[in-house]
């Protein structure tokens, strides 16, 4: 059973979000292009993260979110990185450590160029990259599913491609739904921002200076990421000095392998605290 589901108002409008409202450290689960909080239920269902506050919201124009008017303006790295900024204070989260998956994490690192607080970062399938196309070429394996990330409308086979892909074995008619239920403008629009150099703050640069701890959680069968380019980048807090490996995990470990997922991100947690 999914957890209740409460609504927010943002100024672009209403947005969804589970929130354990505990009186603990607060964890923000933000989720990747075209997919919903859902993803984050083995997170929520967790013994082991029962201590925390746990919150997951859907980006606008995803899940039960609203749609989004004015999408070229609002649907941005650094448009939805101050959006989340807002989540944030109306929600009354204390530095919150925050869970990006795959967008969620480029989001997230961009919430750190624009310096909201937060206690950590975790991020899987992100790897920090743009803006600009110079880095994509070795950031993300190049393949037909890949070319679906900025595709404005999806047919039914190309959403269950994508959903394959995305969420490996864990796939579910929900989560396939809620693919083909997303505003396909966005993806468009997204993808558009991320190829302008200086739309944003610059991914490896913030990684590279920010005094904030990042862990990065990967899956090692991702089909979108290149393991070997996490290597190649300078991290001025990487958590243990080293890339957390989900094995037999893709794009979604937190999904696919949820009990290892879980351990290792509690272990980020503890050493926070």
């Amino acid at each position: 059973m999914y957890p209740t589901t409460k609504i927010i108002s943002l100024s672009t409008g209403k947005i969804a979000c589970w929130d354990t409202e505990k009186p603990a450290p607060a964890v923000l689960f933000v989720h990747g292009n075209s997919t919903c909080k859902e993803v984050f239920i083995h997170q929520f269902e967790s013994p082991a993260l029962q201590d925390y506050r746990l919150v997951a919201i859907d980006l606008p124009g995803h899940g039960e979110s609203d749609r989004v008017g004015d999408v070229a303006a609002q649907c941005t790295i650094s448009r939805f990185a101050a959006l989340i900024g807002e989540a944030i204070d109306i929600l009354g989260l204390k530095n919150p450590l925050m869970v990006g998956w795959s967008l969620g994490g480029h989001i997230a690192i961009e919430m750190l160029g624009q310096d909201i607080k937060l206690a950590g970062l975790v991020i899987s399938g992100t790897p920090p990259c743009g803006p600009g196309a110079d880095d994509i070429g070795s950031a993300f394996i190049p393949s037909p599913h890949m070319a679906l990330t900025g595709k404005a409308e999806f047919t039914d086979e190309e959403a269950q491609q994508y959903a394959d892909h995305i969420y490996g074995r864990s796939v579910t008619a929900k989560l396939l739904q809620q693919v083909k239920h997303t505003q396909g403008a966005i993806r468009t629009a997204m993808m558009a921002d991320f190829m302008v150099p200086g739309s944003a703050h610059g991914q490896k640069e913030v990684v590279a200076t920010v005094n904030v701890p990042i862990a990065v959680l990967q899956g090692e069968n991702d089909s979108f990421i290149s393991l070997d380019y996490f290597d190649s980048l300078q991290w001025n807090r990487l958590w243990r000095h080293r890339v957390a490996v989900i094995k037999d995990a893709g794009h979604a470990p937190f999904l696919e392998r949820p009990e290892e997922y879980n351990a290792v991100l509690l272990e980020f947690l503890k050493d926070l605290t």
